[in-house]
């Protein structure tokens, strides 16, 4: 045999030899692979075949190295919990709502309904009784003379003095499930009184009247509290605890609610449907209805969806003791509640004291909750006295409100010209008097008028002038496309 020969057979070699070498590899990985999924898979098994109060306390954790173990949820510890909110949760603004797709998601797969709350509240009045001027101030006269007179009031020898106060006067509407209501309102106009009377916590020194229903049921027939939060506009917290152990504390106190039951259910549903769910997902369902876990592992998503995480063993301070700052204390006012299981929130002024940024990714996360597991918001925001308002927007809701949207026969006769050729006044009168101007239902004001009267009568629309609106829209529209293509014509903007 040659030397070309030789060199030819060597390479085969080598070649036939690195071949059967890959092979083997890939078998060797793809065999390891399926022991790891076939020892998962009885892992499972074995956790579906337990009792459900045994089945509802253990899961299956994947570690950092890949592997997955069996863990009992009452011995879930610091590091394995930051483990676990890391990879649902790393980032709060982009995986939060992923997150909560995912919980969603597995509760829609067995066919489980979230319960919603819809909060009604017709005809409410709120009415107080108390000193006004010197009389009000908290000092040992006035206190003692406070004693007297309401011993004399009680036996009808003399008059009360106190003067009264109507705080909320006839007041009614429905907070929607699946939504955020926001309140407006200027300073001392009912805000906090509204939602304490929502809430079920309003002081039982005042006269409410009025009718309040959690889904139909009145709140007299269950504990408003174990279903509604409301959140203060007043940060009280016990300085000596830290960020962590303030809401841990709430948490605990709380309970876990209904969660432990819709659990159950979900997992009983699952074994019948053969479902296996996403590990993480099971662990932290698992965690925030387990005794003596709902305070760490909602705990910790509560810090991390609320930026705290960064301050979380940090005292929160008061007067005397230095703490954490004034925007980090409003979102643990905020956080306090969060932890618990309330469906429907009542929330005073929670962006007070927070920049811009904190604000909206607070909302944002609230947003998010409510709109993908049904709850129910209300929040409300401090609004400008009506003297600002006067002072800074006259000229431009002149402009750009009543100059578009009222009759034009209340506009100045020097401004007229504005409304019929501003595009935005077309715009409305073509949508109201599309989905509005033909409409011979009644209101419901008690005005006895129908809808289609109130539009001709309120903003002057009428509908027989449709046709021209749309003329006169798709007119503009043209229009400025030839006066855009035009203007590139002529003056060339590339053109140095």
């Amino acid at each position: 045999m040659d030397g070309g020969d030789i060199y030819k057979a060597s390479s085969s070699l080598r070649v036939n030899s690195s071949s059967l070498w890959r092979n083997n590899s890939v078998e060797v990985f793809n065999r390891s692979s399926h022991e790891e999924d076939d020892e998962e898979a009885l892992k499972w098994a074995a956790l579906e075949k337990l009792p459900t109060f045994d089945r509802l306390r253990k899961g299956i954790l994947t570690t950092s190295k890949g592997e997955a173990n069996e863990i009992n949820i009452e011995s879930l510890g610091f590091e394995q919990r930051k483990q676990l909110l890391e990879r649902l949760v790393k980032v709060a603004e982009e995986d939060n709502e992923k997150f909560l797709m995912k919980v969603r998601k597995r509760i829609d797969r067995v066919g489980i309904d979230l319960p919603t709350i819809e909060v009604r509240f017709e005809h409410l009045n709120v009415e107080a009784e108390a000193h006004v001027g010197g009389r009000a101030l908290p000092t040992f006269f006035n206190f003692g003379v406070n004693i007297v007179e309401g011993f004399l009031n009680s036996l009808h020898i003399l008059p009360s003095k106190k003067t009264h106060l109507s705080i909320l006067k006839d007041v009614s509407g429905i907070v929607k499930p699946r939504r955020m209501t926001l309140l407006l309102g200027p300073p001392s106009s009912g805000k906090t009184t509204l939602l304490l009377a929502l809430a079920g916590k309003l002081d039982p020194d005042l006269k409410l009247s009025g009718r309040v229903t959690y889904n139909g049921h009145g709140m007299n027939e269950f504990v408003p509290q174990r279903t509604a939060a409301y959140i203060s506009q007043y940060d009280l917290h016990i300085g000596e605890m830290t960020v962590r152990e303030t809401l841990g504390f709430s948490a605990r106190c709380q309970g876990v609610g209904s969660r432990y039951d819709m659990l159950a259910e979900l997992s009983r549903r699952e074994i019948e449907a053969n479902i296996k769910p996403d590990p993480d997902i099971d662990i932290y369902m698992k965690a925030a209805t387990t005794e003596g876990q709902e305070a760490t592992v909602v705990t910790d998503y509560t810090l991390k969806v609320l930026g705290l995480d960064v301050c979380a063993d940090t005292m929160v301070g008061d007067e005397m003791i230095r703490g954490i700052s004034g925007g980090q204390r409003k979102r643990v006012t905020t956080g306090e509640m969060l932890v618990g299981p309330a469906k429907a929130l009542f929330m005073d002024e929670i962006s007070t004291g927070l920049d811009s940024s904190t604000t909206f990714q607070i909302v944002n996360s609230l947003k998010q909750y409510v709109h993908i597991l049904d709850g129910t918001a209300v929040i409300s925001l401090l609004q400008p006295a009506p003297e600002t308002y006067t002072f800074l927007m006259t000229l431009f809701y002149s402009l750009m409100a009543t100059l578009c949207t009222r009759v034009p026969e209340l506009i100045p006769v020097w401004w007229r010209w504005y409304y019929w050729a501003c595009p935005i006044a077309w715009t409305l009168y073509g949508l109201v008097v599309s989905q509005f101007g033909d409409i011979e239902e009644l209101m419901t004001d008690g005005n006895n008028e129908s809808v289609k009267e109130f539009v001709k009568s309120y903003f002057g629309y009428k509908h027989d002038f449709l046709g021209v609106v749309a003329v006169v829209v798709a007119g503009i529209a043209v229009l400025f496309a030839f006066i855009f293509a035009v203007s590139i014509k002529v003056f060339n903007f590339q053109r140095r």
